[in-house]
């Protein structure tokens, strides 16, 4: 499904945009690629092209490090036109800035409210060394469990002998089982957020009782790229079919809109880490398609 844009945009594409967006598709019929060079250039109306194209890229570079900035005239909508059309350098560009560390930023000039983000510096060892301080910390303590949840534990106990299944149906909605769905639903909510390095009550006793009890948790999101890695090092792609995996083309699909909004100068949850390993193993963020081992574009869509 392609990504919309934002509802806002102020400065929206001009009957002269519009009108050299025209003139890149049909030099990319005729030509068959949209890769314009000097040595391309044999009339006005291609110089005219060069020159819009080369203003689009420095533009978006410019969005990037600040969307609403008045240095440029670029918006999500043309971004997304530019993607869909063909231009590579709006994911070719970003890649090498990761690569380089010089990563333009959305956050320039702007304060935003609430409270600031976690850096995205962070890397997954650095939360793994992070949790891991947190279960010492929490064995130095010895906090007990509370009595409650450990009530709550026992009700679910009491579910999976009657029940067969520590899994309450979405649809049993009675009073009975309220407060035991809702509760176990907190408690895999938690994991999630423990797992990354937050302080949510969650450790590793809780963890190792549920798991006992036959919770599952759902796995992270390292976890879900090793398999895409794992994936793409047995095939030379990663374009896995609902068939195969319907969860990891659940998550992947996901992950590529994810990353299409990242890529169109929107604010979003991934880290500078994460964004790099995606388009690195060959997200293009914003597609059904992948870039496969040898680099090309594969056919077909993924879930």
């Amino acid at each position: 499904m392609p990504i919309q844009p934002p509802v806002k945009n102020f400065n929206p594409p001009t009957k002269k945009w519009e009108s050299m967006y025209q003139a890149s598709l049909q030099f990319k019929a005729t030509h068959g690629h949209i890769n314009i060079l000097t040595a391309d250039v044999s009339t006005e109306e291609e110089k005219e092209l060069l020159k819009w194209v080369k203003y689009q890229r420095t533009s978006y570079k410019a969005y990037l490090e600040d969307p609403m900035g008045r240095n440029h005239s670029m918006t999500s909508t043309k971004v997304y036109q530019l993607k869909e059309a063909g231009f590579d350098w709006i994911v070719e560009d970003k890649r090498k800035w990761l690569s380089e560390g010089t990563m333009p930023t959305s956050d320039t000039g702007k304060r935003k409210r609430g409270r600031p983000r976690k850096s995205e510096t962070s890397t997954s060892e650095d939360r793994l060394k992070k949790k891991h301080r947190k279960d010492e910390e929490d064995r130095k303590k010895a906090r007990p469990i509370r009595q409650k949840w450990l009530e709550m534990h026992e009700s679910l106990r009491q579910y999976k002998a009657t029940h067969g299944t520590v899994n309450i149906p979405e649809d049993d909605n009675s009073e009975e089982h309220k407060e035991l769905k809702l509760w176990v639903k907190a408690q895999k909510a938690n994991y999630i957020r423990w797992n990354a390095g937050a302080d949510v009550g969650m450790t590793s006793e809780k963890a190792e009782l549920l798991t006992e009890l036959g919770v599952e948790f759902a796995p992270s999101w390292d976890e879900m790229f090793a398999q895409v890695v794992a994936y793409k090092s047995q095939h030379g792609h990663i374009n896995v079919t609902s068939e195969e995996d319907a969860a990891l083309a659940s998550w992947m699909l996901k992950q590529n809109h994810v990353l299409g909004r990242h890529l169109m100068g929107m604010t979003t949850r991934l880290k500078k880490e994460q964004i790099s390993r995606l388009m690195n193993v060959g997200f293009e963020g914003g597609r059904t398609k992948f870039v496969g081992g040898d680099g090309n574009i594969e056919g077909g869509s993924v879930g």
